[in-house]
């Protein structure tokens, strides 16, 4: 697929739906690998503060394939919205020991 394709066909209707889930105010993204490492997206997280599935998913999407960036991304989701998870803790000990 070109990222052509893409802009003309594929984003138009994901921000069409986009918008209908925003009006309804459900979470919604669509992302779309036009090329080998390249991404169309569109989205909206509107109620998703209580809901850890979906913003895991979110996060995935907007690291694109990056693991570090996926890793501190839940890091950082952890402390603004809390977390119960020992290794996302270790993790983050880690991450700072590395980083100074």
């Amino acid at each position: 697929m070109s990222e052509d394709f893409y802009d003309k066909e594929l984003a138009p209707r994901l921000r069409e739906i986009s918008k209908l889930c925003k009006d309804k105010n459900l979470p919604f993204f669509g992302q779309v690998e036009f090329e080998p490492g390249r991404f169309g997206f569109d989205g909206y997280t509107g109620n998703s503060d209580n809901n850890f599935a979906f913003r895991m998913l979110w996060h995935a999407a907007m690291a694109a394939g990056n693991v570090e960036k996926l890793i501190i991304s839940l890091i950082a989701d952890g402390q603004r919205f809390g977390h119960t998870s020992p290794l996302l803790e270790a993790l983050k000990k880690i991450i700072k020991e590395l980083l100074g």
